[in-house]
């Protein structure tokens, strides 16, 4: 058994955020989630693995908090959730470093857990870094 591995999930709507959380704990051994930038922020001190952010946040957009953390050296791996359906807003989330954009829909939580599941995989949880071209490319090919 390796390292446990973490997960945090910045989303101002609790709703979402608690159904997440609960989708991902099957997957992860310790996942917390934030309504608020400023407590998310406060708990970087020692970052998770993961990090699941909503694009539309209280004060900011889950692509600022992304270029932020970078800029920061923070180095978790980032996917990204949003009700957004614009392809900038997708282009935008890949060229800012998220691994996954996921839009906003039921099947959401199970698709996400999928994603975490492979990133999982190809990590050997997080023993290993991820190479993130490669788990793209397996990514986007998967289902088809």
């Amino acid at each position: 058994m390796g390292m446990s591995t973490s997960l945090y999930i910045l989303d101002d709507d609790l709703y979402f955020g608690r159904c997440l959380k609960k989708a991902l704990e099957t997957t992860m051994d310790h996942v917390k989630h934030f309504k608020t930038e400023r407590n998310f922020l406060k708990a970087l001190n020692s970052p998770p693995n993961i990090i699941v952010l909503d694009y539309h946040l209280e004060h900011s957009t889950g692509l600022e908090v992304i270029t932020q953390m970078k800029q920061e050296g923070v180095e978790s791996e980032f996917i990204l959730v949003s009700d957004q359906k614009d392809a900038k807003v997708v282009m935008k989330a890949y060229k800012s470093g998220a691994l996954g954009y996921f839009e906003k829909r039921p099947e959401t939580f199970k698709e996400v857990q999928r994603c975490i599941q492979w990133m999982l995989l190809m990590s050997n949880d997080f023993n290993y870094p991820l190479k993130r071209e490669e788990f793209r490319r397996m990514w986007l090919k998967r289902d088809r």
